[in-house]
């Protein structure tokens, strides 16, 4: 015996102990069968195993059914003669068998009609409750006192949790049963002959290599390799393996290609929010640039940001924020819309000046800069001015002026108040109606009135400063305002004003006397004959209470008001 020879001798001992647990060579579980039980593969273990019984069941009713003229009715069945793989189900929807398992089914129909001569009878196999599988038709019996008998067959491929009914028809002229008769009237039963497709344990059929892949034509199988990784017509399971392809590309023009919320289109990445809708989009700011814009489908709804991990999750962390000009804005009506962050705003009709009192376009937290388009052009951002539909709020509660390209203001949007808070990001001129008028309190004294209507009571109010000329500004009034300290004071009560340079201190120079009806509670007067820088000390005191009440207190409080400047 040569070498080669003994070599092939031990070549196919270790092929025969190889195969000696195997099937088409393939392995077998160790599992022992039971006597005549079939084998089985399971794709999930790669194994042959014993299968048990094959999934089937027979089903009848114990009663006959009524069935009414020219009425298509499924039968029920209320009793099981055995059921393998929960086929059935005698407390709901009893008419049906389901197929548990997948696969091909045998599937079979008994009935027996109560004697009658007149019309004909039809027993369907139905699936999924409007596909007839199978159809049998005839003529009732000739002669009275016979029975009409009918049975129905077919074998059918069906998906796990796919169902079948069995539905008659007779047209007899009236109300016929169908009988119930052991073991054969009504009586539905199917059972599993093997897996589903085409193919012994496989779906379809394999063809080999295919062709004309330019199109279409072979949308019903998967390519693992090739032009195209599924059919375009519909959603498709890659199972574990997932996708092996290199390029993904979109089947319908300028739609994108889409992947578990998120969406790639013309080399932007749109993030789907919690409501189906886009909530943010990622876009290149443009070809070769070193920026990446970040924005919401709309400017008025704006997407929060968070981070998945990690310790930035309220906030966005950036090294610069760029807020580059959008677009031009014109007044219109006193009024804009914002599409962004910054703008240049111009008057309505180019005007010289024009009033702007309402913000557009806004949403919580919105954040504008606003600057003047033409040094020319004058615009005034009024404080809440006019309309209760103006939502401007200045902070200073004065209006501020942009005159210059130089000039601007920055604001924020607050929903709870419904208005925007603009600043001026430049020093506001302080001339007249720039600022509020401020009213400076300097004295308070208090006289008690006299029992004789004609005493004069003196008592004198401590002096006001006010300074040199141009420090505190223009002084535009000095005003008494007269308080009762209890209630009944009538009569008029005299106050005069004296005004001195500061060498001549306590000053006794009149420059105004005022008569004041004290029966008038918050009596206010004004005098506006005093300025500083010729006079630059100011006293008063009360010089006489006249017709007046006993024991009354009567106060004048003394006060001056200014209005700022440059």
């Amino acid at each position: 015996m040569t070498v080669e020879s003994r070599l092939a001798n031990v070549e196919e001992a270790l092929r025969l102990l190889r195969d000696a647990n195997r099937l088409q060579r393939r392995p077998v579980s160790a599992a022992a069968p039971a006597d005549n039980e079939l084998l089985g593969w399971n794709a999930t273990t790669k194994k042959w195993e014993p299968k048990g019984s094959a999934p089937a069941a027979r089903v009848y009713n114990s009663g006959a059914l009524t069935i009414s003229h020219n009425t298509n009715t499924a039968l029920t069945f209320d009793s099981e003669r055995f059921d393998t793989d929960t086929i059935h189900n005698t407390g709901s929807n009893t008419g049906r068998l389901t197929a548990t398992t997948a696969g091909k089914y045998l599937i079979t129909a008994l009935v027996r009609w109560a004697a009658n001569a007149t019309g004909r009878r039809s027993v369907t196999i139905r699936e999924g409750g409007d596909t007839s599988i199978g159809v049998v038709q005839q003529d009732a019996a000739a002669g009275g006192g016979v029975t009409t008998v009918q049975e129905v067959s077919c074998l059918y491929d069906l998906a796990a949790n796919e169902y079948v009914e069995v539905v008659v028809n007779q047209n007899s002229g009236g109300d016929l049963t169908v009988d119930a008769e052991s073991n054969y009237s009504p009586e539905f039963m199917m059972v599993r002959m093997g897996p589903r497709g085409s193919a012994s344990g496989a779906v379809g059929d394999d063809h080999g290599t295919l062709t004309g892949l330019g199109d279409d034509d072979h949308s019903l199988y998967l390519l693992a390799a090739g032009t195209r990784a599924g059919s375009t017509g519909s959603a498709q399971d890659f199972g574990a393996t997932g996708i092996k392809a290199d390029v993904l590309a979109e089947s319908t023009a300028d739609a994108g290609v889409a992947a578990d919320g998120v969406k790639l289109k013309d080399k932007e990445v749109h993030l789907d929010n919690a409501g189906a809708t886009l909530g943010v989009v990622l876009k290149q700011a443009a070809t070769g640039a070193d920026q990446l814009n970040i924005r919401n489908q709309a400017d008025s709804a704006l997407a929060g940001l968070n981070a998945l991990f990690g310790v930035y999750n309220d906030y966005l962390q950036v090294a610069e924020m760029r807020y580059p000009v959008q677009a031009e804005l014109t007044i219109s009506s006193g009024a804009i819309t914002v599409t962004g962050t910054h703008h240049l705003i111009d008057t309505q009709g180019d005007a010289g000046s024009d009033d702007l009192n309402r913000i557009n376009g806004t949403a919580d937290g919105s954040f504008i800069i606003l600057h003047p388009i033409n040094d020319a052009r004058t615009i005034v951002i009024k404080h809440e001015s006019g309309s209760e539909s103006n939502n401007i709020s200045c902070v200073g509660q004065a209006d501020i002026t942009l005159a210059s390209l130089e000039d601007f203001a920055i604001g924020i949007y607050n929903v709870l108040t419904s208005k925007w808070f603009i600043m001026a990001g430049h020093a506001q001129s302080h001339g007249a109606g720039q600022h509020s008028e401020t009213k400076v309190l300097h004295g308070i004294q208090f006289v008690t009135a006299a029992e004789d209507a004609t005493v004069e009571t003196m008592l004198a109010l401590p002096a006001a400063c006010i300074g040199e000329s141009g420090d505190m500004g223009t002084v535009t009034g000095v005003r008494f305002k007269v308080f009762l300290g209890t209630a009944g004071v009538t009569g008029t009560m005299t106050v005069k004003l004296y005004a001195d340079s500061a060498p001549n201190f306590p000053s006794e120079t009149e420059i105004a006397t005022v008569d004041i009806t004290t029966g008038i509670e918050g009596d206010d007067t004004t005098i506006t004959s005093w300025t500083p820088g010729t006079d630059n000390f100011l006293r008063a005191k009360i010089t006489a209470i006249h017709s007046g009440t006993a024991a009354k207190n009567v106060a004048c409080v003394f006060y001056y008001e200014v209005t700022l400047h440059a």
